[in-house]
């Protein structure tokens, strides 16, 4: 049996996810989403509405060349990267008007690593604040596979 949640998500009701105690059942559904947000191939990054970094995973650490604690510390608001990128300018629509926006860029991180990313933004609102949730994957090794494909068929 299903359970429909925002966005068109489904999840499937298990004994273990609704059984015992409001508390228990809680505890459960809060492991699963950090499992699920640990597990992740992609970069999943949220930022409150000042542009300060709240939750980021590992894969956004590795693509980023960071340490998780390094992306907590940062605001996007003040990062030249994604001034020069236009990620600052997508970041700022996707909180202003609550329209979602995918952007590629090519940019060097604060740390000193240039990566091409493919980023997309999505605003939500949690506890009466509002959010913004990045979601990045590096498309760097994609350029130099279709590089390759090319050499080799030339």
């Amino acid at each position: 049996d299903l359970v429909q949640m925002k966005r068109g998500v489904r999840v499937r009701k298990t004994a273990k996810a609704v059984g015992g105690g409001g508390e228990r059942k809680t505890a459960e559904i809060l492991e699963y989403a950090r499992k699920l947000i640990e597990a992740a191939p992609v970069g999943i990054l949220t930022y409150d509405a000042s542009g300060q970094c709240v939750s980021a995973n590992g894969a956004a650490a590795r693509i980023m060349d960071a340490t998780i604690e390094r992306l907590l510390a940062q605001n996007f608001r003040t990062l030249k990267s994604w001034k020069a990128s236009g990620l600052l300018e997508a970041a700022e629509k996707t909180l202003a008007t609550g329209r979602g926006r995918r952007l590629e860029t090519r940019l060097t991180t604060t740390l000193g690593k240039s990566v091409r990313l493919d980023n997309q933004f999505e605003r939500f609102v949690s506890g009466g604040g509002q959010f913004l949730l990045c979601v990045v994957s590096d498309t760097s090794t994609l350029d130099a596979a279709h590089g390759q494909e090319i050499r080799r068929y030339s």
